[in-house]
């Protein structure tokens, strides 16, 4: 995650705190940069299927230090417990899309995405 989080911020103008989508596009973006093919395979190995686990995996590097979280998320994790639960979330394929690091943003809302290579 932190390989992957360098990985965006070389690509972008000015450092700055991402976006879950940006982060999640960036995880997808090293996977094939590092793995090629395998970046599928690696992913499902390590347990990687959706970009939730990205989240809880940000989750618990803000919880031991490594990462710090913006406001943004801060306010979004508190009013998370009113909100309904991930699982009722529809699922969206993120396979064929271009990368925000690399111009074309896509519309991702809230919805989970699960992970194409």
């Amino acid at each position: 995650m932190l390989a992957a989080l360098e990985f965006a911020q070389t690509r972008l103008p000015a450092r700055r705190h991402l976006s879950g989508v940006e982060l999640a596009w960036a995880c997808r973006d090293f996977a094939l940069e590092q793995f090629g093919m395998l970046a599928s395979a690696v992913m499902t190995h390590w347990g990687i299927h959706t970009t939730d686990d990205f989240g809880q995996i940000v989750f618990m590097l803000i919880d031991v230090g490594l990462l710090a979280a913006s406001r943004t998320i801060a306010s979004r994790t508190s009013s998370a417990s009113t909100s309904s639960p991930r699982s009722s979330r529809p699922e969206r394929a993120i396979a064929g899309r271009e990368s925000p690091l690399r111009g074309e943003h896509p519309s991702a809302g809230r919805q989970r995405a699960v992970l194409s290579f």
